[in-house]
């Protein structure tokens, strides 16, 4: 007899489709149209870079309210509000006769980004996974990915056969139809439908009313710990190297002298072993434990990081770091919201996530700026990917102390439940 599939995977899977729209058609996907936006408008470098600026800042400004608004509210409803606002905002790029009207859209896709990005995934798999909680989260993140290889070159398509708009309706539609499938799939906690969360059997759950225990820290209380400040450290340490280096690889690879193709098809095969490499952590984490899988991540990152320094090499070492730098990635969208839940817990998880969120969204804005500044500086954006890597072993210092410093409160019983 087959067992029956648990309702958590497909609430796993309605995150799924919710990332993919989010991160990967409001976030990266913004990408795809700005050659498009630069030509119809005759915007300069710094007027288009200048649209993401404005997405990070609105991001930032709109995490704090949507970590509150999902406490109070059904996370699927907050969702589904925020999704439409971005549909508001690619309007407005679409029709935008100039460059006021297309920063409002850019700064309504931003709002969308803080609000229905990584917040409300994160929160559904805290609240319907105990067991396979990391490899969960893998699979969900994988959507930007996947959005990225199959959605960009379709859009890109639509732009040139058609027009700048007809992009913009296109991927408007993908957003509503795939949010609209998550909308009524997801339910808020496995109890709306008579459920325990997938692992209840295994550990960490009452008897009595078959919910999660609740553990750990409000909002106010982890505001006024140095822990959370540290974690917040470690999050704007982990944003300000994760985007820059992703968007200097094609950049670096040519400045190294490779050609076109070859410095693209390293940038391919990194995106698609990203696919992969995201549910490994997930399981390693899984399996390990997250303060051993941390290990992992550092080390593997930093070390992606540092093999910038060999690519002048040949072609091999290009490939090498673009597999390295694939592998340790994943720290970047998953880290977070493992670090909040084991040192904070899940009372209040999605406020207290969406500040750390927050630091992580500063650190990617002051990174981009800091690469170019150090990249003219030096001549080379070899002195960007060394610094970031140096980063990386800072980060690694602080985040296991706090998970000792951790281990040792619970010892000692010095952790609220």
């Amino acid at each position: 007899m087959n067992k029956k599939i648990h309702y958590a995977w497909y609430v796993m899977a309605a995150a799924f489709m919710m990332n993919l729209c989010v991160i990967g058609v409001a976030s990266v996907g913004i990408s795809i149209f700005l050659p498009a936006l630069r030509e119809k408008l005759n915007l300069t470098g710094t007027q288009s870079s200048f649209i993401m600026s404005l997405q990070g800042i609105a991001t930032i400004a709109a995490l704090g309210g949507a970590g509150n608004l999902y406490k109070k509210y059904s996370v699927r409803s907050v969702n589904l509000f925020f999704v439409f606002i971005c549909i508001i905002g690619f309007v407005l790029m679409g029709v935008a006769d100039s460059i006021p009207v297309l920063y409002l859209g850019a700064i309504l896709t931003g709002i969308t980004l803080g609000g229905a990005g990584h917040v409300p995934t994160s929160t559904l798999i805290n609240r319907w996974f105990v067991k396979s909680r990391g490899k969960a989260f893998g699979i969900v993140t994988v959507g930007s990915g996947v959005s990225s290889t199959i959605l960009t070159p379709t859009i890109t398509w639509i732009i040139q056969k058609y027009s700048l708009m007809y992009g913009f309706m296109f991927a408007s539609a993908i957003i509503l139809v795939l949010e609209g499938i998550a909308f009524f799939i997801v339910r808020n906690n496995p109890e709306d439908m008579g459920l325990k969360p997938y692992g209840f059997e295994e550990s960490g759950m009452s008897a009595d009313t078959g919910k999660k225990v609740v553990t750990g820290y409000t909002q106010k209380e982890a505001l006024r710990m140095p822990s959370f400040w540290m974690l917040s450290f470690v999050a704007f340490l982990v944003g300000f190297t994760v985007k820059p280096a992703i968007g200097h690889i094609i950049l670096y690879a040519r400045s190294a002298g490779y050609e076109p193709m070859v410095a693209a098809s390293a940038f391919s095969m990194y995106a698609f072993v990203n696919i992969f490499t995201k549910p490994l952590y997930g399981a390693i984490a899984d399996r390990f434990g997250t303060y051993k899988s941390n290990w992992y991540i550092f080390i593997v990152y930093g070390v992606g990081l540092a093999s910038a320094a060999f690519i002048t090499i040949g072609t091999p070492f290009l490939y090498l770091f673009a597999l390295l730098f694939a592998i340790g990635i994943p720290i970047g969208t998953m880290g977070n919201p493992f670090w909040t839940t084991d040192l904070f817990g899940n009372r209040e998880y999605g406020a207290i996530y969406s500040y750390i969120l927050a630091f992580y969204n500063v650190g990617i804005i002051l990174g981009s700026t800091f690469f170019g500044l150090m990249t003219d500086l030096t001549g080379t954006y070899l002195t960007g990917y060394m610094v970031c890597a140096s980063m990386m072993l800072v980060g690694l210092v602080v985040i296991q102390s706090l998970y000792l410093s951790r281990k040792r409160q619970v010892a000692e019983c010095k952790v609220p439940l």
